[in-house]
């Protein structure tokens, strides 16, 4: 048998402690995603001993082996799925229910890393609602414990020494290939992060430190090992979205340091070894099966985000119910106390019973499109409000640019075979020009409509990422010069130019804040350009850049100029949505007009100062907002006017279109400039 490491405990605390506190949200937790490679180690590590000493004694069996790793995964694991599905069942939408019964599935079937590597990354907002997300890591060591102990029973036969190449070898492919995918971009980040292929070196690092090296004492080696993973955890090197890389490093060998140096005698181990982190370590698989479904279905629950007290309350709770789970269902199973699961076959025929309710449970969500029935009617229409909205078939980005003009489907050419308009800007102009189109195509004013992720409708501009800006500065050009060859008159500019000088998301002061990057932008003759939103030299000089690319555009194009579409800073579909579901209320979303001026007054004013009789005006504003109220409003007469946080649907944008139309009009009355 192998001695006990209370260190080894002490690691694992602080694993789970920066896992549930970075998926809290605490700010002070950035790298807390890294607690799952510190896991990765460690199971390689304990796994390898144990085979290696079973091995050695001559008592080993893969079939008690995957019967040991049975109980001590599924039972906690069957509890939490146990708990998670009427939750679900009361309190998600229909493509949130059926999300979570795929995610139930693919939890059952070792494949969660694979099914939500297809869903999209592990740093996107959205998987703050999905409560078996973090299932992912534990699908990885379930892989890894089905294919390693075979590999390490044929290996064993030619010498112990053989086992610890071996996964030298494989360590070392699989860091090279997750550090050439990330350089060279051949492998999607995403797939990178969840794919047991570029994860495997992690646990291989413990298999490295059981099979062909001592423990040995030393007080430095193992207080550099720990300082490596409270650095990665509090102090990240690099953004988790280029991660697993070199970066990982730090707590992957800051753990393999402490593995190899920490005996009882060192400072690092007399620290791990502390009866609170010794006491948090027993229970970290419960604690990690836990806080993730407590804090997604909090979230999902809220109407707006959960504050920092309650998601602290949280997180004690997620250590109560880990030690009731440990106390009450690990313990029992793993001791084997429990006389209904003594019997392997009772234990298989027990835990293959439970597995198939689930998997029944799951199918039936997804054979009924999620069981919409569950849901009053006004429920489902504000919900459906998040598909209300243009496709992207005239929406580009860096992936997709398009190579040539016109791109089909995006034309609509007036009688005669003319195009009069030209739409161009980013995601907010595709939001209203599909509904803009057809009104001026029943006008008879035929248009083009095109729109660029993030890209303004204005040249001379650069962006943060210098990538994106140099295809959005190749975008417009390209558009202007076809709108040139087919004699457009009019064009039709619609942006984010107030995100673009601000260079902060919108808080509604209400509680609704919109996520996301900067945006910030500078002029392109700006050497280096400047990109922090409290740089005023860098607004003023936006500012100002707008006027001038605006004033030189009007003598050549009339312009119809969309001043900036009221945001709203929370998904207007959901919170409606949860409104009526959870308190049974159908009252109109709103935000405050004062957040709307304060953000946007300074370039809604430098668009007044336009002298240009070539500049029409659009006002989404004097639409979404009444100043007499006080307010903007987010839905009408039950009715979501956006589709997500500050993109119009196209009920709002039938709001909008009406003035686009009239505008048009105007411009096309007055005659185009001569060029």
């Amino acid at each position: 048998m192998i001695g006990y490491r209370s260190e080894i405990d002490g690691l694992r605390a602080i694993a789970v402690l920066g896992v549930v506190f970075y998926h809290a949200g605490f700010s002070a937790f950035k790298g807390g995603f890294v607690g799952v490679d510190v896991f990765f180690v460690i199971s390689g590590y304990i796994i390898t001993r144990l085979i290696l000493a079973e091995l050695a004694a001559g008592t080993f069996s893969l079939r008690r082996f995957y019967e040991r790793r049975a109980r001590r995964i599924l039972p906690a694991l069957f509890v939490v799925l146990a708990c998670c599905v009427p939750f679900a069942a009361l309190w998600m939408f229909p493509a949130q229910l059926i999300a979570f019964a795929k995610s139930v599935i693919a939890t059952n079937t070792f494949l969660a890393n694979i099914y939500f590597w297809r869903e999209g990354g592990y740093f996107s907002p959205a998987s703050e609602l999905k409560p078996l997300f973090h299932m992912w890591s534990l699908a990885i060591e379930e892989q890894f414990y089905l294919l390693f102990p075979p590999f390490v029973l044929l290996l064993h036969k030619v010498g112990q020494r053989s086992v610890f190449w071996a996964a030298a070898l494989c360590a070392v492919i699989s860091f090279g290939l997750a550090e050439w995918a990330m350089r060279s971009g051949a492998i999607s980040a995403t797939a990178v992060f969840y794919l047991a292929p570029t994860r495997a070196w992690e646990l291989l690092v413990g298999v490295i430190c059981a099979a062909g090296m001592q423990q040995r004492s030393s007080n430095i080696l193992a207080l550099l090992g720990l300082a490596l993973i409270l650095g990665a955890i509090l102090i990240p090197m690099q953004s988790g979205t280029l991660f697993p890389n070199r970066f990982a490093l730090a707590p992957v060998l800051g753990t393999a340091l402490v593995i190899l140096f920490a005996d009882h005698k060192t400072w690092a181990a007399k620290v791990l070894g502390a009866p609170p982190l010794v006491g948090i370590g027993l229970i970290s698989y419960s604690a990690y099966l836990w806080h993730q479904p407590l804090f997604a279905f909090a979230r999902l629950r809220s109407l707006l985000a959960p504050t920092d007290m309650k998601l602290l309350l949280l997180c004690a709770l997620s250590f109560g119910l880990a030690y009731l789970s440990w106390r009450f269902v690990e313990q029992p199973l793993r001791r084997n106390t429990l006389r209904l699961t003594q019997s392997l076959r009772a234990a298989l025929l027990g835990g293959a019973t439970i597995t198939l309710i689930f998997t029944g449970l799951a199918g039936f969500a997804i054979a009924t499109a999620g069981a919409p029935w569950r849901l009053d009617p006004q429920v489902l229409r504000y919900i459906a409000a998040e598909d209300d909205k243009e496709p992207t078939t005239c929406h580009f980005s860096e992936e997709n640019a398009p190579l040539a003009h016109p791109v089909p489907n995006c034309v609509a050419r007036n009688p005669s075979g003319g195009i009069d308009v030209v739409f161009l800007g980013d995601s907010h102009s595709n939001a209203i020009a599909g509904v803009a189109q057809n009104a001026l195509l029943k006008d008879g004013i035929g248009s083009y409509r095109l729109s660029f992720s993030s890209c303004l409708p204005l040249a001379g501009f650069v962006e943060i990422n210098p990538v994106s800006a140099a295809q959005c500065h190749g975008f417009v050009s390209d558009v202007l010069r076809f709108a040139r060859l087919e004699r457009v008159q009019t064009l039709v500019l619609t942006g984010r130019f107030t995100l673009y000088w601000a260079g902060n998301r919108f808080d509604n002061s209400e509680g609704g804040q919109e996520l996301g990057t900067s945006g910030a932008i500078d002029l392109a003759t700006q050497q280096p350009p400047e990109f922090s939103p409290t740089d005023k030299p860098r607004r003023q000089r936006v500012i100002e850049g707008y006027q001038a690319a605006l004033r030189t555009l009007a003598q050549e194009f009339n312009i119809v100029l969309v001043y900036p579409i009221p945001e709203a800073g929370w998904t207007v579909p959901e919170l409606a949505a949860k409104t009526a579901l959870f308190y049974g209320i159908d009252r109109d979303i709103s935000t405050p007009y004062d957040a709307f001026t304060i953000r946007n007054g300074p370039v809604i004013t430098a668009f007044d100062d336009l002298g240009s009789d070539r500049i029409f005006r659009v006002r989404p504003d004097q639409i979404f907002c009444n100043p007499a109220s006080g307010r903007c409003a987010n839905t009408q007469d039950g009715t979501a006017l956006y589709y997500d946080d500050d993109h119009p649907s196209r009920s709002g944008a039938a709001l909008v279109a009406p003035q686009i139309l009239q505008q048009v009009r105007n411009a096309m009355k007055k005659g185009g400039p001569t060029r």
